[in-house]
């Protein structure tokens, strides 16, 4: 009988010992990260020397995310830019997230892990086509869409915040993150946007980023069209389908609407 007890004693202080392992790598990397900077509460770390206008990137992150209603001034996150990718992969599969990301956060830690070889290359690839995501390889916004994440689920709690529907939580971030600058832009329209959505048979992008560049819109409609807040969004019943059916009725509204104006 004591036998078994000391075995079952050392079985459960290997399970123990792996757990906490497993926690302790993604929520402190710091080791490998040879560079930090601040900006305010924000702490970046960086596996290579940071850019002379990196500065640039800290305010802008804090511009994007800064007055909606899910921020708190006591937020203090940690971000490690990755640009080795093998880093980042290291650290995606620790987690096990996608490693063909872009960036990923981890709100219980406070930590995100950006993979900036992927954000440059998108940002190449698309050229400015799909401003206003995170889609576009800004390295801001691809921040910024992550720290929202991670405000998100501080306001409401982790539990509520991974039971609620995917569309909310990734259209939220994109829309939060973006929503101060689109408010700058004077020519910002969301018909058009809808329309390179609807109409660009360009939109060649892999199935799962039109998915965010979707969930944006839909955000965004309910926010611009129907008066809706984070709180609103949050506790809405409608469903994916049900939204999405709206929006596409509003854009054929719209465009019809333009067509007899001509």
């Amino acid at each position: 009988m004591n036998k078994i007890l000391k075995w079952s004693l050392n079985f459960l202080a290997v399970i123990v010992a792996l757990v906490l392992i497993y926690i302790a790598v993604p929520a402190f990397p710091h080791l490998l990260f040879n560079y930090k900077i601040t900006h305010k509460n924000f702490t970046f770390y960086s596996d290579q020397k940071f850019a002379d206008d990196f500065a640039d990137y800290m305010l802008e992150v804090e511009q994007r995310i800064e007055g909606l209603e899910v921020y708190d001034s006591t937020f203090s996150p940690d971000i490690f830019i990755c640009s080795d990718e093998s880093l980042y992969d290291f650290f995606a599969f620790w987690v096990m997230v996608n490693e063909n990301s872009q960036a990923f956060n981890l709100s219980l830690l406070n930590n995100t892990f950006v993979n900036l070889t992927r954000v440059n290359n998108l940002r190449y690839y698309h050229d400015q086509r799909l401003r206003y995501t995170h889609l576009n390889g800004e390295l801001s916004q691809v921040i910024a869409h992550e720290l929202v994440h991670n405000l998100d689920c501080r306001f409401i709690g982790f539990g509520e915040y991974t039971d609620k529907p995917v569309w909310k939580r990734e259209g939220y971030a994109e829309y939060g993150s973006t929503i101060n600058f689109i408010k700058m832009d004077n020519k910002y329209n969301l018909f058009k946007r809808a329309s390179f959505y609807f109409e660009n048979d360009l939109f060649n992008a892999p199935e799962h980023s039109k998915r965010y560049y979707k969930y944006q819109l839909m955000v965004e409609y309910l926010f611009t069209e129907k008066g809706y807040g984070f709180e609103l969004l949050s506790k809405t019943s409608l469903r994916e389908d049900e939204v999405f059916r709206e929006l596409k009725s509003w854009y054929d509204r719209k465009k019809t609407e333009l067509k007899e104006q001509i």
